[in-house]
Formats: structure tokens, C-alpha cells, sequence
């Protein structure tokens, strides 16, 4: 075993990404896994936990200190294929399932080495803990992601890294000190920094947002007009894609503007 914690759980991490992709019921392709450390003492939770936009991590785990944070991006030509098909993309709807489960052998990957670190951890939710209310996840790895530094929040809840807007996300929270410390913010600093999440999911009723007509135009649920995502419509939707889940990402067809070309 490494000396060093996070070195060992990066490399059971991308022990069970190659051991995923040899199963032969998975198509899906995926590149090097990205892990990332974020404090449960970061200013913003709180905030973010008033805000309905993520449960707090103390509340999920209260022994908490860290939250690993990973990220495995799908390579290859899924968001062309959703691009070009549309929700018919069975491309999309392949990969965006695999990325689930592949997250689910991941968060284990990593209990299991924080155990033989001598460490406690705790998942941080399942799929099916769903705000309906806010369309989202009740906790928010893709907000954790962000806040980590993996990447930026986009429509409807999606995350944009350098490498695109698909792959596998998941965290978990341990007892471990492996995160930096969360540079002191003030409360305007805090303010400006959720408006900017929520601004950034495109939701009518979150943030004054003015959206494109080609991203009008590509909502299968005619959800998104010049001035948001209208939440209930692309919620009734979603339902009719997974009742128990209706998460945006199965149709993911706004998933790819970003805020300079919303």
C-alpha cells in the first residue's frame, strides 16, 4: 500500500475504470479519471444548502472533513452522436446509464481503500433522492465538482470540463483531512458566487438569463424559452423518460451551451 492516501485511491480508482470497460456489456469508452479533494468547511455550503441548490455535507455526514470528488469523462463520439440523433441517440442514453454505474463501483473503490486507510467515509445520496421541487439532485456532486475546480455548471444541471459534458461523477465524504483549506470569503464574495451557480443552470425561476434561439430550439419539451429553462415543463418531461428519475441528463439535448453561447 502507498504511503500516500491519495495516491493509493487514485490508483484503485483507475484500477476499477479499466476493470469496468473489460465487462462486455459495456460500450461506453472512458478517459483517465479525475479526483479532487473539497472541504466540508467551504463557505459556500451553507449557503448553498439555503438555497435548496445542495444538501449540506455535515447533514449527509457529520463526521465529515474531505469530500473526494470524482470524474471519469466519456471519449469518442457520444455528444456528436446526441447532437446529430437527438434523443433518438441511443449513444447517449448508453453512456449516460454506464456513467452511473461506473460511479457506483468508484464511490465503493474508494470506501474500500479509506477503509484500509483506517478511515470512515459515507455515501453522499442516490439517484433516486431527487428535489423534485428543484429539479435536481438533493445533493449536488456537479456543484461539489465545480467547486472543486473539475469544471463549470451549464444548463439544467449539466458540468462542462475541458474533455466535454458526459462522463462519471460521484463523492464521497470521509473523515480524512485530504482537502486544502477554503480561502476566507465575504459575504459578497459568497452572494456573487451562488447567483453565478444558479444563473448558470438556465432556470427561469433561479436567475435573469437570456438564452439563444438555437437552444430554444433544441428542447424536445419546448421547456426553454429567450428567458430560461421553465422548470415544471422540462421536469414533466423528464418523467416521461424516467418517472423515478427525471433527470435531465437522460435527454441532455441543452446540455451543450454554455454562458457564452446561451
Amino acid at each position: 500500500m502507498s504511503r500516500d492516501p491519495k495516491k493509493f485511491i487514485e490508483k484503485n480508482v483507475r484500477e476499477t475504470v479499466i476493470a469496468f470497460q473489460k465487462r462486455p456489456e459495456i460500450t461506453t469508452r472512458y478517459g483517465e479519471p479525475v479526483i479532487e479533494y473539497v472541504s466540508v468547511f467551504h463557505p459556500l455550503f451553507d449557503h448553498l444548502y439555503m438555497e435548496q441548490l445542495c444538501e449540506h455535507p455535515k447533514k449527509v455526514y457529520n463526521p465529515g472533513h474531505s469530500i473526494i470528488v470524482h470524474y471519469v469523462p466519456v471519449i469518442g463520439s457520444v455528444e456528436e452522436d446526441l447532437r446529430i440523433n437527438g434523443r433518438d441517440s441511443k449513444a447517449w442514453e448508453r453512456a449516460h446509464y454506464d456513467s452511473i454505474m461506473l460511479a457506483m463501483y468508484i464511490n465503493m473503490a474508494i470506501r474500500d481503500s479509506l477503509v484500509k486507510l483506517g478511515r470512515i467515509s459515507s455515501i453522499t445520496g442516490v439517484a433516486s433522492n431527487w428535489n423534485r421541487n428543484m429539479h435536481m439532485p438533493a445533493w449536488s456532486s456537479k456543484i461539489v465538482a465545480y467547486l472543486a475546480g473539475i469544471g463549470e455548471i451549464g444548463p439544467a444541471g449539466s458540468l462542462h470540463t475541458d474533455t466535454g459534458f458526459i462522463g462519471s461523477l460521484g463523492t464521497t465524504i470521509t473523515d480524512g483531512f485530504y482537502a486544502d483549506e477554503t480561502p476566507e470569503m465575504t459575504q459578497e464574495e459568497i452572494e456573487v458566487e451562488v447567483n453565478k451557480i444558479k444563473a448558470a443552470f438556465c432556470y427561469s425561476d433561479l436567475a435573469k438569463i437570456s438564452c439563444s434561439e438555437e437552444m430554444t430550439n433544441v428542447c424536445p419539451a419546448g421547456a426553454i424559452v429567450l428567458d430560461g429553462i421553465d422548470k415544471k415543463k422540462c421536469l414533466a418531461y423528464c418523467e416521461t423518460q424516467n418517472a423515478k428519475i427525471p433527470d435531465p441528463g437522460l435527454c441532455g439535448l441543452c446540455f451543450r451551451f454554455r454562458s457564452q453561447d446561451r
